[in-house]
């Protein structure tokens, strides 16, 4: 039949292309159209055969591993045994590659070969005597069809006459794909100061798609972890490109305490760079703008004597007195100085000292100064009010809110107290504190919670407040109205927090934050470990976190390479949480890790 069917199809093929030419060759149309309309009728013919569509259902299933040779956690293994892995299912082999860990790791390469689905790790050398090995596939090893292993597959097996059984487990939180994890142990007895950077790992596995990892068969000892995206695959970490994540403490192992666990690891790229100045401009006869390559600590830029100006090319040295200093909130590379009034006729060189960008970078001490020309005009711009929140007309404010206010350019702090007032509907004045977070951010604390469901009036009497240099502002007033979220509305998050380790020392900081909502996100600071609530939350499904402020710096440290610190514990709640309007959801209890 399929001969039958050949003759037809080209007998057919065959009086068409000759109709064809006949009936072009008799036609009053020039060669070119004849060429297009030839070349038609063929596209036309070519396109009008059909027959079933091609492929089938979409490969989905992962890969696992069948067979191994020798079989797993067996002793007494031959040490010139050839190690094999049975797939169920044709691999990517470039995949194997970088998702393969042999350990204790041979001094030569280990060359990988396929017979069908079962790969043959040929080994350099003949196995150590008496020694338990490790070969693990990590979760970055695929199909042809580029589904991943659902888990790591570990494969012990031993030399001697037992088998090493310590374990070593736990979590690592990062955001993109979690299976890309990778996490490198070393054995402190042999390597007591592990550099990442130089030196490869002893052990190796990968996360699964939720951060979890564990190793198995570990021999008894000290061991320390970092948890590692290793991108350019060569099994050393490169700071400033890959992800890394420090322990909080190291793992030790026992033959009587063989486990050790959970420890956890926060990953991300490490900022290394060194902050420096890009620019320095003086904008008027007492302020200066200096633009920052990167942004910087608030506190360190909020401090007037890490900022130096001398007379530039002057014996004996006359300087500058720097009276405020602040970052900008609106744009965080930049720092605000006022300073005294300056000299249009001279140049001045600024050097700034102890300042530090967020991941706590010392500045560049060879990009740490600028010189400016001094200015002689005068600071004449009326200072304004550029956001307030709530924003006017806002409807879902929270009863515990802090209002807050930024202006222009630093403010007479002493000018604006006086001129502002938050009254209800009723018209009475709420009392509350001012707080200056800069000269140029004010925050309102109300004395008392807000009531629900009622209307506030924050007003501004913008007449009466002026910036530092004494301008007054051009508009006369301003109001902003908002309603507080009925009572009945809200709910809370409480339960207790623990710490197992009991010479511990530090505050407790917790966070929570809603689903899919990054604004509306919630702190609160315990003085040690203890019940704790998060009071007047929107109806909603929520994270919770914290750490312990074990250096009482007010933030999270999250460990360095060199000098080698631990990260500070910290604990990610396994759920989110639901919140529903007027049932307190309790019981959310949490331990720091030990």
């Amino acid at each position: 039949m399929p001969v039958l069917k050949n003759s037809v199809e080209f007998s057919v093929k065959n009086l068409y292309f000759t109709s064809m030419r006949n009936f072009l060759r008799h036609q009053p149309y020039s060669s070119g159209f004849k060429i297009f309309l030839g070349f038609s009728f063929f596209l036309l013919f070519s396109c009008a055969r059909q027959g079933m569509p091609p492929g089938g259902p979409v490969d989905r299933t992962p890969p696992r591993v069948l067979k191994t040779i020798p079989p797993n956690r067996v002793v007494h293994v031959s040490r010139t045994t050839q190690i094999q892995i049975t797939f169920s299912e044709k691999m990517d082999r470039a995949s194997l590659n970088d998702a393969l860990f042999f350990a204790p790791r041979p001094e030569k390469p280990i060359r990988l070969k396929w017979h069908g689905n079962t790969l043959s790790l040929m080994l350099p050398d003949s196995l150590l005597s008496d020694q338990t090995y490790l070969a693990t596939i990590g979760t970055g090893a695929k199909d042809r069809h580029q589904n991943p292993l659902r888990e790591s597959f570990t494969l012990a097996f031993s030399t001697g006459s037992q088998l090493d059984n310590g374990r070593i487990f736990g979590r690592a939180y990062g955001t993109g794909s979690l299976m890309q994890i990778q996490i490198w142990g070393y054995i402190l007895r042999l390597t007591p100061l592990p550099d990442p950077e130089t030196e490869s790992p002893q052990y190796i596995t990968q996360c699964d798609a939720n951060g979890r990892f564990r190793f198995r068969n570990l021999s008894p000892g000290n061991y320390r972890l970092f948890a590692v995206v290793d991108r350019e695959k060569n099994r050393r970490y490169v700071p400033g490109y890959d992800a890394i994540g420090f322990p909080t403490r190291d793992a030790f192992l026992t033959r009587a305490d063989s486990t050790d666990g959970p420890l956890f690891f926060r990953i991300a790229v490490r900022d290394t760079t060194r902050p420096k100045i890009i620019s320095v401009f003086a904008t008027d006869e007492s302020h200066l703008q200096i633009r920052m390559s990167e942004p910087v600590d608030s506190l360190d830029a909020s401090n007037p004597e890490n900022f130096v100006i001398r007379v530039e090319d002057h014996t004996p040295s006359e300087t500058l007195a720097v009276r405020v200093s602040y970052r900008n909130r609106l744009n965080a590379g930049q720092i605000i100085l006022l300073t005294a009034r300056q000299d249009s006729a001279v140049t001045y060189r600024l050097r700034l000292q102890n300042i530090h960008n967020r991941s706590g970078n010392l500045i560049d001490s060879l990009k740490a100064s600028g010189t400016f020309k001094g200015s002689a005009q005068p600071d004449t711009i009326p200072p304004k009010i550029v956001r307030i929140s709530p924003p006017d007309s806002s409807r879902t404010v929270l009863p515990d809110v802090f209002l807050s206010c930024l202006f222009s350019e630093a403010m007479d702090t002493a000018s604006v107290p006086s001129a502002v007032e938050l009254r209800n509907a009723g018209g009475k004045t709420i009392s509350g504190k001012f707080l200056w977070k800069q000269p140029d951010f004010l925050k309102f604390k109300p004395d008392h919670i807000l009531k629900g469901d009622q209307y506030y009036r924050w007003h501004f009497f913008t007449n009466h407040m002026t910036d530092a240099q004494g301008n007054k502002m051009a508009e006369d007033s301003l109001t902003t109205v908002f309603r507080v979220v009925p009572d009945d509305t809200l709910s809370e998050i409480s339960g207790v927090i623990k710490d197992p380790d009991s010479l511990a020392a530090g505050p407790i900081f917790l966070h929570i934050q809603q689903s899919n909502k990054p604004g509306l996100q919630k702190s609160i600071r315990l003085k040690a470990p203890g019940a704790y609530r998060f009071l007047y939350l929107l109806p909603g499904t929520y994270g919770l976190s914290g750490f312990r402020d074990e250096n009482r710096d007010g933030r999270f440290s999250p460990g360095s390479l060199k000098p080698f610190q631990f990260s500070e514990r910290f604990f990610v709640y396994p759920d989110t949480i639901l919140v529903r309007s007027r049932w307190p959801n309790e019981g959310n209890d949490l331990e720091l890790p030990k």
